[in-house]
């Protein structure tokens, strides 16, 4: 990896010969913000001689824009980070959909994880009119990450779960996981999950607002705490699906022994 003059570091050996390698000789030798600002622009356009190659480099270039990006909001390294969260959502989030989300790389969607868990992403931007303050790239990242959490909490494991309760904890959109109906879908609130929620909710507590340091649940939706609603509706949700699967189970016991006693 070499260290760019505004200390992203980005590939710098890659496996074929390709226009992407002399982009990246380009941004390393760039002095001023305007150039790097045309480079950006370019990013996703620097593909030729990738094609047939049967590799791309495009986690290559999110994993630098997501670098280049993070802190977008404070307007970091002389506007580059603005530019390049424009330029990573414009040429990609954009376009992204299930299939393509699905068959990121793991460490991009750490990457992506991280991002949205520094602030960098509203989560109600993508439902809400442009302003001032929300604009087109803020919409489109926003309705990205509901995307993108949405698939990785259906098509990932505990540990990619917790990470994304972290994240929409940090949202304030911890109810987004209460499934809308009976199904499959509280199967993914295992132990660790669980165990997260738990932990998110109780970091949330603020022991001025209360008249113990152990308020309960129903104390903390009372005083307005949108996580403990969530976590209270998802045990109830949980308790009512684990119920559920028990007694079918249990028919399905005294099915079999009514079948096996009548072959008797």
């Amino acid at each position: 990896m070499a260290e760019s003059v505004f200390g992203i570091a980005i590939p710098e050996n890659l496996e074929w010969s390709t226009s992407f390698q002399n982009w990246i000789k380009q941004w390393n030798a760039v002095t001023d913000v305007p150039t790097a600002i045309g480079l950006l622009h370019n990013i996703f356009r620097a593909n030729e001689g990738e094609e047939g190659t049967g590799r791309s480099y495009t986690d290559h270039r999110i994993l630098f824009l997501l670098k280049l990006a993070s802190g977008h909001r404070t307007n970091s390294r002389s506007g580059l980070a603005p530019k390049a969260f424009a330029v990573l959502t414009q040429e990609f989030l954009r376009y992204a959909n299930f299939e393509r989300i699905q068959y990121l790389s793991r460490e991009v969607d750490e990457a992506f994880l991280d991002f949205f868990l520094d602030g960098n992403v509203r989560w109600n931007d993508a439902n809400a009119p442009q302003s001032n303050q929300i604009t087109k790239v803020d919409q489109l990242a926003s309705t990205f990450m509901q995307q993108f959490l949405s698939i990785n909490w259906d098509m990932g494991d505990d540990v990619q779960r917790v990470r994304i309760v972290e994240v929409l904890s940090e949202l304030h959109a911890l109810d987004s996981l209460i499934p809308s109906r009976k199904g499959s879908e509280w199967d993914r609130f295992t132990e660790p999950v669980m165990q997260k929620l738990e932990e998110v909710v109780q970091q949330g507590i603020h022991p001025v607002d209360y008249e113990t340091s152990t308020p309960s649940l129903e104390e903390q939706v009372c005083h307005g705490s949108s996580a403990a609603r969530a976590l209270l509706m998802i045990r109830a949700g949980k308790a009512g699906h684990d119920k559920e699967k028990e007694k079918k189970a249990l028919k399905e016991q005294v099915a079999l022994a009514s079948k096996k006693l009548a072959a008797m």
